[in-house]
């Protein structure tokens, strides 16, 4: 994860004040976060919002979801590999 100057992700960033607007809206509110995720990061970004006990949001209101996964191209239309034969 990016870690920021002042030694918070961008996550908690949001997380903190996501949580601030629960507090403001009442204690009974739900106020769920969607996070698209790659197949590439998507293990990693769930164990960091568990390892992180989601950052004081019910687990629940955090909902994951993973994007597809397109070939890139270049100028010409053809695809760019990640390695020579993949």
């Amino acid at each position: 994860m990016y870690i920021l100057r002042n030694k918070k992700s961008l996550f908690q960033l949001v997380a903190e004040r996501l949580v601030r607007l629960k507090e403001l809206a009442g204690s009974n509110c739900s106020l769920p976060w969607y996070i698209m995720t790659s197949p590439m990061n998507d293990a990693a970004t769930r164990a960091y919002f568990a390892e992180n006990n989601y950052f004081g949001l019910s687990a629940e209101d955090v909902i994951f979801f993973s994007q597809g996964v397109l070939p890139c191209l270049d100028n010409d239309g053809k695809i760019i590999l990640e390695t020579k034969f993949q």
